[in-house]
């Protein structure tokens, strides 16, 4: 049975810190972490995705879904989905990024270990990502626009990046309550 585990916040050093490669997919402890990643993901609410090391894991896994929609109506002003294929929750195991080109966007992020804020991130807007999934299976996939950066916003959580570090500009990063009303 998953179990919920607690969601880590910044200033935890295991945030900061970077994740192993999972070295058997198949192993038990590593099929549970997947397991109660999901459901504790899902019991948050209103997320796209969470890293292991967010949950205080420090293996390279990533728990995801792709909405056709906004999660909440106060994103749709700053999560410009645009047309994209849905995917529903699955994990992508030792992922690792490739950028398609050299074009870059910002836009507004959130983040579980950072919770209430929010700000401006540069990422690219064309990547492609490989990955193996639960059952042990090579993928490569490209993704495009709010894919990409929701993929790039994980990985950096692997890699014990924060969204706050990401951050250029500090007058474009803020409590949610305060920022969402003026974007």
């Amino acid at each position: 049975m998953a179990k919920l585990l607690e969601p880590l916040i910044m200033g935890n050093p295991l945030l900061l810190q970077r994740s192993e490669e999972v070295r058997d997919v198949f192993d038990p402890e590593i099929q549970e972490n997947i397991a109660d990643m999901l459901a504790t993901i899902q019991n948050i609410g209103e997320r796209v995705g969470l890293a292991a090391p967010q949950v205080g894991i420090l293996k390279r896994i990533v728990v995801f879904r792709l909405p056709s929609k906004p999660v909440h109506d106060r994103y749709k002003s700053i999560a410009d989905l645009g047309p994209q294929e849905e995917l529903p929750w699955h994990a992508i195991i030792n992922p690792q990024i490739t950028p398609l080109s050299n074009k870059l966007e910002t836009k507004w992020e959130v983040c579980v270990s950072v919770p209430g804020m929010m700000g401006e991130v540069e990422r690219f807007v064309d990547i492609q990502y490989s990955y193996l999934d639960e059952k042990g299976n090579f993928h490569k996939r490209e993704a495009h626009g709010f894919h990409a950066r929701l993929i790039q916003h994980e990985v950096d959580h692997l890699d014990g990046i924060l969204l706050p570090m990401r951050v250029k500009n500090m007058m474009k990063f803020g409590f949610e309550s305060e920022l969402v009303n003026r974007i």
